[in-house]
Protein backbone atom coordinates (compact mmCIF):
# COMPACT_ATOMS: atom_id res chain seq x y z
CA UNK A 1 0.00 0.00 0.00
CA UNK A 2 3.13 2.71 0.73
CA UNK A 3 5.66 3.72 -1.78
CA UNK A 4 9.18 2.56 -1.97
CA UNK A 5 10.27 5.62 -0.41
CA UNK A 6 7.63 5.70 2.56
CA UNK A 7 5.59 8.77 1.36
CA UNK A 8 2.19 6.80 1.81
CA UNK A 9 -0.27 5.76 -1.19
CA UNK A 10 0.67 4.51 -4.30
CA UNK A 11 0.82 7.46 -7.16
CA UNK A 12 -2.28 6.13 -8.95
CA UNK A 13 -3.98 5.61 -5.47
CA UNK A 14 -3.00 8.96 -4.21
CA UNK A 15 -4.31 10.67 -7.92
CA UNK A 16 -7.59 8.94 -7.51
CA UNK A 17 -7.72 10.05 -3.87
CA UNK A 18 -7.62 13.35 -4.84
CA UNK A 19 -10.29 13.57 -7.73
CA UNK A 20 -12.75 12.03 -5.20
CA UNK A 21 -11.78 14.49 -2.40
CA UNK A 22 -12.35 17.36 -5.19
CA UNK A 23 -15.39 15.96 -7.27
CA UNK A 24 -17.29 16.07 -4.08
CA UNK A 25 -16.07 19.36 -3.23
CA UNK A 26 -17.08 20.70 -6.09
CA UNK A 27 -20.52 18.82 -5.88
CA UNK A 28 -20.99 20.70 -2.69
CA UNK A 29 -20.73 23.90 -3.38
CA UNK A 30 -22.75 23.67 -6.56
CA UNK A 31 -26.00 22.75 -4.62
CA UNK A 32 -24.66 25.50 -2.53
CA UNK A 33 -24.38 27.91 -5.13
CA UNK A 34 -28.08 26.64 -6.36
CA UNK A 35 -29.77 26.88 -3.23
CA UNK A 36 -28.13 30.43 -2.64
CA UNK A 37 -29.45 31.35 -5.89
CA UNK A 38 -33.06 29.92 -5.82
CA UNK A 39 -33.14 32.03 -2.45
CA UNK A 40 -31.59 34.98 -4.10
CA UNK A 41 -34.09 34.52 -7.10
CA UNK A 42 -36.92 34.30 -4.16
CA UNK A 43 -35.90 37.63 -2.98
CA UNK A 44 -35.29 40.05 -5.88
CA UNK A 45 -38.29 38.43 -8.32
CA UNK A 46 -40.85 40.25 -6.55
CA UNK A 47 -39.21 43.75 -7.22
CA UNK A 48 -38.18 42.97 -10.72
CA UNK A 49 -42.00 41.66 -11.64
CA UNK A 50 -43.05 44.98 -10.16
CA UNK A 51 -40.54 46.87 -12.19
CA UNK A 52 -41.58 45.22 -15.59
CA UNK A 53 -45.19 45.86 -14.54
CA UNK A 54 -44.04 49.72 -13.71
CA UNK A 55 -42.57 49.53 -17.97
CA UNK A 56 -45.78 47.64 -19.21
CA UNK A 57 -47.82 50.00 -17.99
CA UNK A 58 -46.27 53.04 -18.94
CA UNK A 59 -46.06 51.50 -22.50
CA UNK A 60 -49.86 51.17 -22.70
CA UNK A 61 -50.23 54.59 -21.14
CA UNK A 62 -47.91 56.22 -23.63
CA UNK A 63 -49.57 54.14 -26.51
CA UNK A 64 -53.34 55.57 -25.02
CA UNK A 65 -51.51 59.14 -25.46
CA UNK A 66 -50.61 58.45 -28.75
CA UNK A 67 -53.79 57.32 -30.04
CA UNK A 68 -55.86 60.05 -27.87
CA UNK A 69 -53.69 62.66 -29.28
CA UNK A 70 -54.39 62.11 -32.49
CA UNK A 71 -57.90 62.28 -32.22
CA UNK A 72 -58.07 65.39 -28.42
CA UNK A 73 -59.36 67.83 -31.14
CA UNK A 74 -63.29 68.76 -30.93
CA UNK A 75 -65.84 67.49 -32.91
CA UNK A 76 -66.93 69.00 -34.74
CA UNK A 77 -64.07 71.62 -35.03
CA UNK A 78 -65.51 74.89 -34.57
CA UNK A 79 -66.27 77.61 -36.93
CA UNK A 80 -65.32 80.12 -34.32
CA UNK A 81 -63.42 79.29 -31.26
CA UNK A 82 -64.32 82.57 -29.68
CA UNK A 83 -67.62 83.18 -30.89
CA UNK A 84 -69.25 79.95 -31.82
CA UNK A 85 -72.71 81.36 -33.18
CA UNK A 86 -71.23 83.61 -35.67
CA UNK A 87 -72.48 83.08 -39.30
CA UNK A 88 -76.07 82.98 -38.23
CA UNK A 89 -76.81 86.30 -39.33
CA UNK A 90 -80.30 87.91 -39.00
CA UNK A 91 -82.54 88.12 -43.00
CA UNK A 92 -83.13 91.48 -41.81
CA UNK A 93 -80.06 93.86 -41.89
CA UNK A 94 -79.88 95.89 -38.55
CA UNK A 95 -80.97 93.35 -36.61
CA UNK A 96 -78.09 91.50 -33.88
CA UNK A 97 -77.04 87.97 -35.21
CA UNK A 98 -78.24 84.76 -33.81
CA UNK A 99 -77.13 84.83 -29.82
CA UNK A 100 -78.17 82.05 -27.55
CA UNK A 101 -77.13 79.67 -25.08
CA UNK A 102 -79.37 76.68 -23.70
CA UNK A 103 -78.09 74.11 -20.65
CA UNK A 104 -80.41 71.67 -21.53
CA UNK A 105 -81.90 71.62 -25.23
CA UNK A 106 -84.17 68.56 -26.36
CA UNK A 107 -83.52 67.58 -30.07
CA UNK A 108 -86.46 66.36 -31.60
CA UNK A 109 -86.13 64.30 -34.66
CA UNK A 110 -89.00 64.29 -37.34
CA UNK A 111 -88.69 60.65 -37.44
CA UNK A 112 -91.59 57.76 -37.03
CA UNK A 113 -89.74 56.28 -34.26
CA UNK A 114 -91.32 59.15 -31.76
CA UNK A 115 -94.65 57.17 -32.23
CA UNK A 116 -92.92 54.55 -30.36
CA UNK A 117 -92.66 56.23 -27.35
CA UNK A 118 -94.75 59.17 -25.46
CA UNK A 119 -91.61 61.44 -24.37
CA UNK A 120 -93.59 64.72 -25.05
CA UNK A 121 -94.00 65.56 -20.98
CA UNK A 122 -89.94 64.95 -20.55
CA UNK A 123 -89.37 67.17 -24.10
CA UNK A 124 -91.23 70.08 -22.68
CA UNK A 125 -88.98 70.54 -19.46
CA UNK A 126 -86.10 71.54 -21.65
CA UNK A 127 -84.89 75.19 -21.55
CA UNK A 128 -84.80 74.88 -25.21
CA UNK A 129 -86.73 72.12 -27.71
CA UNK A 130 -85.42 72.07 -31.40
CA UNK A 131 -87.30 70.82 -34.23
CA UNK A 132 -86.54 70.27 -37.43
CA UNK A 133 -88.68 71.56 -40.84
CA UNK A 134 -92.06 71.29 -41.01
CA UNK A 135 -92.54 69.14 -38.19
CA UNK A 136 -95.82 69.66 -36.61
CA UNK A 137 -96.72 69.93 -32.70
CA UNK A 138 -100.39 69.62 -32.93
CA UNK A 139 -101.88 66.21 -32.83
CA UNK A 140 -98.58 64.58 -31.74
CA UNK A 141 -98.17 66.56 -27.88
CA UNK A 142 -97.74 63.40 -25.90
CA UNK A 143 -95.03 62.07 -28.11
CA UNK A 144 -93.44 65.89 -29.16
CA UNK A 145 -94.03 67.79 -26.65
CA UNK A 146 -96.10 71.39 -27.53
CA UNK A 147 -92.58 73.99 -27.11
CA UNK A 148 -90.87 74.89 -29.75
CA UNK A 149 -87.56 77.06 -29.06
CA UNK A 150 -86.05 76.93 -32.42
CA UNK A 151 -87.02 75.43 -36.10
CA UNK A 152 -84.24 74.66 -38.15
CA UNK A 153 -85.46 74.43 -42.09
CA UNK A 154 -83.95 73.62 -45.19
CA UNK A 155 -83.84 75.78 -48.26
CA UNK A 156 -86.23 72.57 -49.60
CA UNK A 157 -88.58 72.80 -46.42
CA UNK A 158 -88.85 76.28 -45.97
CA UNK A 159 -91.91 76.41 -48.56
CA UNK A 160 -94.08 74.13 -46.51
CA UNK A 161 -92.93 75.42 -43.42
CA UNK A 162 -94.27 78.51 -44.88
CA UNK A 163 -97.71 77.27 -45.80
CA UNK A 164 -98.45 76.29 -41.88
CA UNK A 165 -96.39 79.13 -40.50
CA UNK A 166 -99.66 79.38 -38.47
CA UNK A 167 -99.21 76.53 -36.55
CA UNK A 168 -96.00 76.17 -36.66
CA UNK A 169 -94.55 79.74 -36.21
CA UNK A 170 -97.60 82.15 -35.18
CA UNK A 171 -98.33 79.83 -31.82
CA UNK A 172 -94.71 79.93 -30.33
CA UNK A 173 -94.47 83.68 -30.08
CA UNK A 174 -89.97 84.70 -29.60
CA UNK A 175 -89.70 81.37 -32.18
CA UNK A 176 -86.41 81.76 -33.46
CA UNK A 177 -86.27 79.86 -36.91
CA UNK A 178 -82.91 79.20 -38.35
CA UNK A 179 -82.91 78.77 -42.33
CA UNK A 180 -80.11 76.75 -44.42
CA UNK A 181 -79.41 76.71 -48.19
CA UNK A 182 -76.83 76.61 -51.29
CA UNK A 183 -75.39 80.28 -52.22
CA UNK A 184 -77.84 80.52 -54.93
CA UNK A 185 -81.14 80.61 -53.24
CA UNK A 186 -79.95 82.86 -49.99
CA UNK A 187 -78.33 85.38 -52.71
CA UNK A 188 -79.75 88.58 -50.96
CA UNK A 189 -79.35 90.92 -54.17
CA UNK A 190 -83.11 89.85 -54.73
CA UNK A 191 -81.96 87.20 -56.83
CA UNK A 192 -81.97 84.36 -53.97
CA UNK A 193 -85.57 82.99 -54.10
CA UNK A 194 -85.12 81.72 -50.26
CA UNK A 195 -84.09 84.37 -48.72
CA UNK A 196 -86.47 87.07 -50.75
CA UNK A 197 -89.33 84.31 -48.24
CA UNK A 198 -87.43 84.62 -44.92
CA UNK A 199 -87.25 88.39 -45.76
CA UNK A 200 -90.88 88.54 -46.39
CA UNK A 201 -91.67 86.31 -43.48
CA UNK A 202 -89.63 88.27 -41.15
CA UNK A 203 -91.32 91.55 -41.46
CA UNK A 204 -94.80 90.07 -42.09
CA UNK A 205 -94.62 88.55 -38.61
CA UNK A 206 -92.56 91.65 -36.92
CA UNK A 207 -91.78 90.61 -33.59
CA UNK A 208 -92.86 87.34 -32.92
CA UNK A 209 -90.30 85.57 -34.52
CA UNK A 210 -86.54 86.17 -35.33
CA UNK A 211 -85.47 84.56 -38.46
CA UNK A 212 -81.83 83.88 -39.31
CA UNK A 213 -80.31 82.18 -41.97
CA UNK A 214 -76.11 80.56 -43.04
CA UNK A 215 -73.84 82.78 -44.44
CA UNK A 216 -71.72 81.15 -47.56
CA UNK A 217 -69.37 80.53 -44.92
CA UNK A 218 -71.00 79.11 -42.83
CA UNK A 219 -72.54 76.42 -45.76
CA UNK A 220 -68.63 75.57 -46.36
CA UNK A 221 -67.84 74.88 -42.70
CA UNK A 222 -70.70 72.51 -42.71
CA UNK A 223 -69.25 70.49 -45.88
CA UNK A 224 -65.47 70.99 -44.17
CA UNK A 225 -67.21 69.05 -41.37
CA UNK A 226 -68.43 66.14 -43.35
CA UNK A 227 -65.00 66.04 -45.40
CA UNK A 228 -63.03 66.02 -42.05
CA UNK A 229 -65.31 63.66 -40.36
CA UNK A 230 -65.64 61.15 -43.08
CA UNK A 231 -62.48 61.43 -45.24
CA UNK A 232 -64.73 62.36 -48.14
CA UNK A 233 -65.63 65.64 -49.73
CA UNK A 234 -69.01 66.03 -49.97
CA UNK A 235 -69.67 67.30 -53.24
CA UNK A 236 -67.53 64.93 -55.38
CA UNK A 237 -68.66 62.35 -53.10
CA UNK A 238 -72.38 62.61 -54.02
CA UNK A 239 -73.44 63.53 -50.98
CA UNK A 240 -76.29 65.99 -49.44
CA UNK A 241 -76.25 66.98 -45.92
CA UNK A 242 -79.35 66.46 -43.86
CA UNK A 243 -81.47 69.40 -41.94
CA UNK A 244 -79.90 67.52 -38.72
CA UNK A 245 -76.49 67.92 -39.79
CA UNK A 246 -77.03 71.53 -39.85
CA UNK A 247 -79.45 70.92 -36.55
CA UNK A 248 -76.70 69.24 -34.62
CA UNK A 249 -74.16 71.37 -35.46
CA UNK A 250 -75.95 74.16 -34.10
CA UNK A 251 -76.81 72.50 -30.77
CA UNK A 252 -73.04 71.71 -30.00
CA UNK A 253 -72.71 75.26 -30.55
CA UNK A 254 -75.07 76.94 -28.29
CA UNK A 255 -76.24 74.09 -25.67
CA UNK A 256 -74.56 72.80 -22.36
CA UNK A 257 -76.45 69.54 -22.95
CA UNK A 258 -78.04 67.95 -25.58
CA UNK A 259 -81.22 65.52 -25.42
CA UNK A 260 -82.09 63.59 -28.51
CA UNK A 261 -85.34 62.09 -29.18
CA UNK A 262 -86.83 59.98 -32.07
CA UNK A 263 -82.97 59.07 -34.09
CA UNK A 264 -81.90 55.98 -34.38
CA UNK A 265 -78.13 54.93 -34.54
CA UNK A 266 -76.45 53.86 -37.93
CA UNK A 267 -76.71 50.08 -36.48
CA UNK A 268 -80.53 50.43 -36.29
CA UNK A 269 -81.20 49.06 -39.25
CA UNK A 270 -78.86 46.19 -39.12
CA UNK A 271 -80.34 44.98 -35.83
CA UNK A 272 -83.51 45.21 -36.53
CA UNK A 273 -84.04 44.71 -40.78
CA UNK A 274 -87.60 44.31 -40.89
CA UNK A 275 -88.32 47.41 -38.97
CA UNK A 276 -91.41 49.14 -40.66
CA UNK A 277 -91.41 52.77 -38.74
CA UNK A 278 -92.14 55.44 -41.41
CA UNK A 279 -89.71 58.04 -42.35
CA UNK A 280 -91.88 60.96 -40.66
CA UNK A 281 -94.12 60.60 -37.81
CA UNK A 282 -96.59 63.29 -39.63
CA UNK A 283 -96.53 61.61 -42.92
CA UNK A 284 -99.05 58.59 -43.65
CA UNK A 285 -97.86 55.60 -43.44
CA UNK A 286 -97.42 54.52 -47.20
CA UNK A 287 -94.73 57.51 -47.64
CA UNK A 288 -91.99 55.06 -47.00
CA UNK A 289 -90.10 53.39 -44.01
CA UNK A 290 -86.83 55.01 -42.54
CA UNK A 291 -84.84 52.46 -42.94
CA UNK A 292 -85.71 51.23 -46.30
CA UNK A 293 -84.51 55.18 -47.33
CA UNK A 294 -81.79 55.04 -44.92
CA UNK A 295 -79.97 52.24 -47.02
CA UNK A 296 -80.95 53.79 -50.09
CA UNK A 297 -79.22 56.92 -49.57
CA UNK A 298 -76.33 55.35 -48.26
CA UNK A 299 -75.78 53.26 -50.98
CA UNK A 300 -76.43 56.08 -53.47
CA UNK A 301 -73.73 57.15 -56.05
CA UNK A 302 -75.24 61.25 -56.13
CA UNK A 303 -77.57 62.97 -55.11
CA UNK A 304 -77.66 61.21 -51.50
CA UNK A 305 -78.34 61.82 -47.92
CA UNK A 306 -75.93 59.90 -45.87
CA UNK A 307 -78.28 59.54 -43.14
CA UNK A 308 -76.37 56.40 -41.53
CA UNK A 309 -72.70 57.98 -41.88
CA UNK A 310 -74.47 61.22 -40.17
CA UNK A 311 -75.44 58.99 -37.31
CA UNK A 312 -71.97 57.28 -37.27
CA UNK A 313 -70.79 61.24 -36.59
CA UNK A 314 -73.39 61.72 -34.25
CA UNK A 315 -72.30 59.48 -31.83
CA UNK A 316 -68.50 60.56 -31.86
CA UNK A 317 -69.57 64.13 -31.05
CA UNK A 318 -71.26 62.77 -28.30
CA UNK A 319 -67.82 61.87 -26.74
CA UNK A 320 -66.91 65.38 -26.95
CA UNK A 321 -70.33 67.04 -26.22
CA UNK A 322 -72.96 66.48 -23.32
CA UNK A 323 -75.60 64.25 -25.66
CA UNK A 324 -77.36 61.21 -25.27
CA UNK A 325 -80.25 59.71 -27.58
CA UNK A 326 -83.37 58.70 -26.47
CA UNK A 327 -86.81 57.04 -27.88
CA UNK A 328 -85.12 55.02 -28.76
CA UNK A 329 -81.83 54.71 -26.73
CA UNK A 330 -78.54 54.30 -28.46
CA UNK A 331 -77.54 51.84 -25.69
Amino acid sequence: MFSEDGSGLMPARRLLLIGLVAGFALFVSFAVYVYQGELTTQLWKPALDAALEKVHLRRLSNQNSSSTSEDDSPHPMPFNVTDPLSGYVNVIKDREPLKMHCNVCAMVSSSGQVLNHEAGAEIDKAECVIRMNDAPVTGFEKHVGTRTTIRVASHTSFQFVNKKKADLLVKNKGLTLVAWGPDHSMKTDGKGRIFNGLSKLAKELGDDIDVYMLTPQRMAYADKVFEKETGKPRQSSGSFLSTGWFTMILATEMCDQIKVYGMISDEYCKKYPQDETRYHYYASAGNGHECDLYKRHENGRKNSHRFITEKTVFSRWAAFHNVSFHSPSWH
